[in-house]
């Protein structure tokens, strides 16, 4: 494994929407703080955001909580949620352009 994986790794999830019909989707996001927020792609959450579906957050260490939106933006296609009942949680640490 890379440095750069290696380094990630911890503070990536898996998002799982599950609607009653018992359809959903899955996708992927990164904790940003270390209470469980966590940054992911609207589409990953849409379906929730619209019908109240239910949306769980799977960790690195294959435990599972509930999860609501924060916030998301259709147009940049982005979205915060937040993991219920977690804390300590690793974030990930993202690039300062102005060191580049």
């Amino acid at each position: 494994m890379t440095a750069a994986a290696a380094k990630i790794l911890p503070s990536v999830v898996t998002i799982s929407v599950t609607a009653s019909d018992g359809t959903g989707d899955e996708g992927s996001g990164i904790i940003i703080s270390s209470s469980g927020e966590i940054l992911t792609n609207n589409h990953v959450v849409a379906a929730a955001a619209t019908s109240g579906d239910s949306m769980t957050v799977t960790f690195g260490s294959g435990k599972i909580t509930p999860a609501k939106i924060v916030g998301r933006d259709e147009a940049s296609d982005l979205a915060v949620i937040q993991a219920s009942g977690v804390s300590g949680l690793t974030a990930a640490t993202l690039g300062d352009s102005s060191t580049l």
